[in-house]
């Protein structure tokens, strides 16, 4: 599990060099997300992980996560950035 989270922060580190607004680190296995998620982030897929909560930094701009495929157990973590996408997340 050590392996795929720094595949993920390779991922993060290259969306940020990129200044990509999208990132994708779906099916990693990962038990939580990477802490150095850039600010500009609009698109995050982390499908298909191990994933039991969001964190409380999730990126101020994003306007789509899809985390389907988790086992996201509560809404506690959520920000207020994170509370419009539990609608779509409860339909999956």
């Amino acid at each position: 599990l050590i392996y795929q989270m720094e595949q993920a922060k390779e991922l993060v580190e290259k969306c940020i060099r990129d200044n990509s607004t999208s990132l994708n680190i779906s099916t990693l296995q990962l038990m939580k997300l990477p802490d150095n998620l850039p600010d500009n982030l609009e698109k995050l897929y982390c499908g298909h992980n191990k994933l039991t909560e969001l964190p409380n930094n999730l990126p101020r701009n994003l306007k789509l996560l899809n985390c389907n495929g988790n086992n996201l157990m509560t809404k506690t973590s959520c920000t207020k950035n994170a509370g419009n996408f539990w609608d779509y997340l409860d339909k999956y």
